[in-house]
């Protein structure tokens, strides 16, 4: 179990979810309507999920040991690595998580043949090693490295794919990739959201682990401009990224479904976060609210469902 909380599991589960959904009810059903088909076949694409899982699971255990020296101040009774983990454990697995994933991910690479592609299992693992040991403490760049790489996960599969319908299909791809239509356009606006609530994360964590980074003497957000001008900054994007959905919404979506569905799991729940985000004052507060941008990146996510039914009844 400690080591299942190490590497946070649900977070894994999720991660492959979004890339199934971004695969089966995007992908596919667009192709299918241009009367393509996807070309990785079905363990290629689990190789690719692997992979980009235990990426993420080594990123989540070298982030918990540079971490745990402010984690004690801030949440201690959450604190694995050092308490129940060793900590050259934690290393040693995160070097064992980095290297089956880039065997997996450079494998992949040669099996479908798409070489370039492969420098994303190098550079994502040292990005987020120089995230968590250095990054993570200076204003931003670690916000925007950490939402980069959780867009990163629903983009990997049109990376993966376009080259095989590029080469299975020739020219006519081309003409769909050209014109960025709705198959690549749409895992794109999703991957924009999932950055965008992911920043939102990010700060509304950095406010609540205010005190150890301080006491850490990290430069995070919070700590140079302070929590109100953090809490202004996370207020600007939250409305910001409420103000460009509701434009997308107004401008391509016109179904009921859709308009129910935004106000109910998108709408509603911004609402809530941007009160209780003006309401709260301690640390336990902040840390409460952040299952919000959770809730709201799940719902956006789980809208590919949504569109799996528009597209097929086209």
């Amino acid at each position: 179990m400690a080591f299942l909380k190490l590497i946070r599991f649900p977070n894994l589960l999720i991660i492959a979810l979004v890339q199934y959904l971004m695969r089966l009810a995007i992908m596919s059903p667009s192709l299918e309507s241009y009367g393509y088909s996807l070309q990785m076949s079905e363990l290629e694409f689990a190789l690719l999920v692997i992979s980009t899982c235990l990426l993420a699971a080594a990123g989540y255990v070298i982030n918990n040991y540079f971490d745990r020296r402010s984690d004690m101040i801030n949440k201690p009774d959450e604190v694995v690595v050092g308490n129940v983990i060793n900590r050259r454990y934690a290393i040693l697995w995160h070097f064992i998580l980095n290297g089956i994933a880039v065997v997996i991910g450079f494998y992949l690479c040669y099996r479908i043949g798409i070489y370039k592609v492969g420098i994303v299992f190098v550079i994502v693992p040292t990005l987020l090693w120089f995230y968590s040991s250095y990054f993570k403490s200076r204003v931003l760049i670690g916000n925007i490295l950490v939402a980069g790489f959780v867009a990163l996960i629903p983009l990997l599969v049109p990376l993966f794919e376009i080259p095989l319908l590029k080469r299975e299909y020739h020219e006519g791809i081309l003409e769909i990739v050209s014109s960025f239509s709705t198959l690549f356009k749409g895992v794109f606006l999703f991957s924009v959201f999932a950055f965008l609530m992911t920043m939102m994360y990010e700060i509304l964590k950095d406010i609540s682990g205010y005190e150890g980074d301080q006491e850490c003497n990290r430069r995070t957000l919070v700590v140079v401009l302070g929590i109100k001008k953090a809490r202004n900054i996370l207020t600007a994007i939250i409305i910001g990224t409420l103000s460009m959905s509701t434009i997308i919404l107004v401008i391509h979506f016109h179904n009921l479904i859709t308009i129910v569905y935004y106000s109910l799991f998108i709408l509603l729940p911004f609402t809530l976060f941007i009160i209780q985000l003006m309401n709260a004052k301690e640390s336990d507060e902040y840390r409460r609210i952040q299952i919000f941008p959770k809730i709201i990146m799940m719902a956006g996510i789980l809208y590919s469902l949504v569109a799996y039914y528009f597209i097929t009844q086209i």
